[in-house]
């Protein structure tokens, strides 16, 4: 497996990461063993989101068996307002069984009133971050005609666009040829 620098942070993260939606649609052995499976073959990196079902609570489970000083957690939530982002980070704290989430991102950044939003946040994660609770700030963003602009402001660590095998088009848009 190859690692690489994840955006502005220090984190090493291999190349392939292990994404929470699908462990949704089975059950809390089948989740571990294919948690399990991908760290075997070398994948560090982590992520799930408050809003991915029960992928939180199925993550925290295996993690509870396994080496939590060796993996990068991520998680993330849509930037609502203080409260909700407040009680999202603490909900995964618990859901996940860890003490502190590697990397907290905004999810679903898609317009300008959802990054005016984030923007406008990031003083309640930075809060986290001094509080340990978080270790890095990010942000996820969907729709390739936001891709450059969020980049450009340079207000977060970390950025994840949606490219897996099957959507491309942000290659495309955003990744250096």
């Amino acid at each position: 497996m190859k690692y690489i620098r994840l955006g502005k942070s220090e984190l090493k993260v291999s190349k392939v990461g292990f994404g929470g939606i699908p462990i949704m649609r089975v059950s809390f052995e089948e989740a571990e063993k294919c948690i399990r499976t991908a760290i075997d073959l070398g994948i560090n990196y982590i992520d799930t989101a408050t809003d991915y079902g029960d992928s939180e609570e199925k993550i925290g489970k295996a993690l509870k068996k396994l080496d939590r000083d060796k993996l990068i957690v991520a998680t993330k939530s849509p930037p609502k307002d203080v409260q909700h982002l407040e009680k999202c980070i603490d909900q995964s704290l618990k859901r996940l069984q860890i003490d502190a989430i590697d990397l907290y991102q905004f999810h679903c950044i898609n317009n300008d009133d959802v990054l005016k939003r984030a923007v406008d946040l990031l003083p309640v994660l930075e809060k986290a971050k001094a509080k340990g609770k978080i270790r890095h700030i990010g942000a996820t963003v969907h729709g390739v005609e936001f891709i450059n602009k969020v980049l450009e402001m340079d207000a977060f660590e970390t950025i994840m666009i949606a490219l897996n095998f099957i959507v491309r088009e942000a290659a495309d848009a955003a990744l250096p040829n």
